[in-house]
């Protein structure tokens, strides 16, 4: 019997360094039966030039002007023919296996999703594994409901699951019976919406209690770099959630949850405003989130949350900036020496 056909969509912006060791990654897979969709978006076309120079004829190639990854991720889903999906990031690689064992594991278990554990990866190599907080095999509708979602969306003690969709393999039918697409409005977790849609409309899921992809982190990746008005995307990126809970009517189900994870994101920005390099360019970004936060966020008091978390939104809430700046200068700092020294363990 022919395997079935699967789909690794990559979405692709100025990724000429990385994109040569993710493709080996791919073509190392023990599964073969796959095609490889290329998403290159932005106004650089340098990924082009090496898909010609591999010639590997399972490689489809497609360009889009417009620099959002969710709006590549959508088009290399709408180009993809596999009865299978699954989404690789160009500056990440597979483990050789992983196709083959999502494919077994989803027929074996009849579901329409599988997840899988994950190496976190150094710049030397070392490597943490990320686990799953359950010992099963298989998530039942209600699981899902009562234990994944609420970890997908956050719990104030901290506790929480990456909603990245590289974890994921995915039946096609359920993306285009369900019209579950990428939402290219938003510009900061757009993983983890596309993913609590996808959990409200499956049954079942398959838990792999494997590393099978490795997610690479360093002090100069994208995820730790500064970025300006996070408050806002991340306005945007809760309105959207709350939409999607309402749509399942789960809002009120969740919103403990949804509570904890809106009132994290101020601290998530004062931590991105320290990495301007620039001090008055900080206070400026702290004031912003300050400004946001009392428009109305202020009084969603929730006890839930840890202490250091309502600690600083106290200090927020009372506009105590300096202190503020101090104290997430001084975390940012051992944050990423934390990271290098991940890094340059030998």
């Amino acid at each position: 019997m022919k395997q079935p056909l699967v789909s690794i969509i990559i979405p692709c912006y100025n990724a000429e360094k990385f994109f040569l060791k993710c493709y080996e990654g791919i073509r190392a897979q023990t599964y073969q039966n796959i095609e490889i969709v290329v998403v290159e978006n932005g106004r650089n076309k340098g990924v082009e030039k090496i898909v010609k120079s591999i010639g590997d004829k399972r490689i489809k190639y497609f360009y889009t002007e417009i620099p959002n990854v969710s709006n590549a991720r959508n088009l290399g889903i709408r180009k993809s023919n596999g009865k299978y999906i699954c989404f690789v990031d160009v500056d990440d690689y597979l483990m050789p296996k992983m196709i083959e064992t999502f494919v077994n594991r989803i027929k074996e278990d009849n579901t329409p999703v599988a997840v899988c554990e994950y190496f976190e990866e150094y710049s030397n190599g070392s490597r943490i594994i990320k686990e799953f907080p359950w010992d099963r095999q298989i998530l039942n509708e209600k699981e899902i409901k009562d234990k994944y979602i609420p970890l997908l969306i956050g719990y104030g003690d901290g506790r929480s699951i990456f909603g990245a969709v590289w974890r994921l393999m995915i039946e096609r039918r359920v993306l285009f019976a369900n019209k579950i697409a990428f939402n290219s409005d938003v510009s900061i977790g757009e993983d983890l919406l596309f993913t609590l849609e996808l959990l409200l409309c499956i049954n079942k899921i398959s838990l792999i209690k494997l590393p099978l992809y490795v997610y690479q982190r360093n002090s100069g990746s994208l995820i730790n770099s500064y970025k300006s008005d996070v408050v806002s995307m991340s306005k945007k990126y809760h309105f959207y959630m709350k939409k999607c809970l309402e749509k399942f009517s789960t809002f009120d189900l969740y919103k403990e949850n949804y509570n904890v994870n809106l009132l994290r994101m101020y601290p998530n920005a004062i931590s991105f405003a320290v990495r301007s390099g620039n001090i008055q360019k900080s206070f400026s970004d702290i004031n912003k989130v300050y400004e946001i936060y009392m428009q109305g966020d202020w009084d969603l008091k929730n006890n839930a949350l840890r202490l250091d978390f309502r600690i600083v939104l106290f200090l927020l809430e009372h506009k105590y900036i300096k202190l503020l700046y101090v104290i997430f200068y001084i975390k940012e700092k051992i944050r990423i020496s934390k990271l290098s020294n991940s890094s340059n363990k030998a």
